[in-house]
Parts: structure tokens; C-alpha cells; sequence
């Protein structure tokens, strides 16, 4: 979604867990290390074909607390710039399903569905 932000995001690959996907991912799009024994899972959502166009997906979030290196834009080619936002100060243009994802990070809601 070219102008809105989003979160470091990508698929699991064969024999994968879900947390060394995110660590992966992570240090693919923004160059951070993380050590996903420090992951706290918080949301999983599931996106019908209605809201995503070509399949279902699942989304899982996790909360990262710790990392090490700085954030950089590694995928300039699919990514314009990597901000840092307040949670209490969230910009307008965020990808939707991302924006409820983090309203019901902030009520504790561990599921929904998005349409």
C-alpha cells in the first residue's frame, strides 16, 4: 500500500517456526537482530479474501522489546522510509488491518478477523 506504513511483515518459509520467520524478516527489511526467545506474542488475525483479493491469510504479532543494531530501509526498491510513531500519536495513513491490529494489541484482544 504505497504511501501508508506498515510493520516489518513477510511469509514463513518451509520448516520455519513462526518466530524465526519474524527474526528473519525483520533483519531482511530493517536490519535489526533480535533473538526471538525474547518475542512476546500478543495478536493473530485472520484476513478473508474479501479484504486481501487473492487468498485468505493468518497474521500473527508479536511484540519486540529488544534488539540490537539500528533500523535502516534495506528494501528501498519496495519501502519509501522507516519511521518510529507513539502509540498515542499513530499517523493516519497506516495499512488498515495494521491499525486494528494495534488497537487490540492496546485492549489485550488476541484475535479477530478483518474484512
Amino acid at each position: 500500500m504505497d504511501g501508508c506504513y506498515g510493520l516489518p511483515s513477510g511469509h514463513v518459509e518451509e520448516s520455519e517456526t513462526l518466530k524465526s520467520a519474524l527474526v528473519r524478516e525483520v533483519k531482511e527489511e530493517i536490519g535489526l537482530d533480535i533473538d526471538e526467545t525474547t518475542l512476546t506474542f500478543y495478536h493473530v488475525m485472520h484476513r478473508n479474501k474479501k479484504a486481501v483479493g487473492d487468498r485468505d491469510h493468518v497474521d500473527f504479532y508479536f511484540k519486540v522489546e529488544y534488539w540490537t543494531g539500528e533500523p535502516i530501509n534495506t528494501e528501498p526498491t519496495k519501502c519509501d522510509s522507516i519511521q518510529w510513531f507513539d502509540l498515542d500519536d499513530l499517523p493516519d495513513n497506516i495499512v488498515p488491518n495494521v491499525k486494528v491490529a494495534i488497537q487490540y494489541y492496546r485492549s489485550k484482544l488476541i484475535f479477530s478477523e478483518f474484512e
